[in-house]
């Protein structure tokens, strides 16, 4: 979690929505640079992923 930004996710049956939004001009160009994939591997969110799949944890219960 980045405290520039802000994270809101929207789950319906058919899709999962990840919508991420700033105030600061820079930050959201950042946001746009990363993309979905650049923002999941950002921070240590990706890393505490491949620790629960280490300890044969479910990687989407946290």
């Amino acid at each position: 979690m980045d405290d520039r930004w802000t994270v809101a996710v929207l789950e319906t049956n058919e899709s999962i929505e990840m919508t991420v939004t700033s105030n600061d001009p820079a930050v959201k160009a950042q946001i746009k640079g990363l993309g979905f994939y650049g923002l999941m591997a950002s921070q240590d969110h990706h890393r505490e992923h491949h620790m629960m799949m280490a300890h044969g944890q479910s990687v989407h219960d946290h």
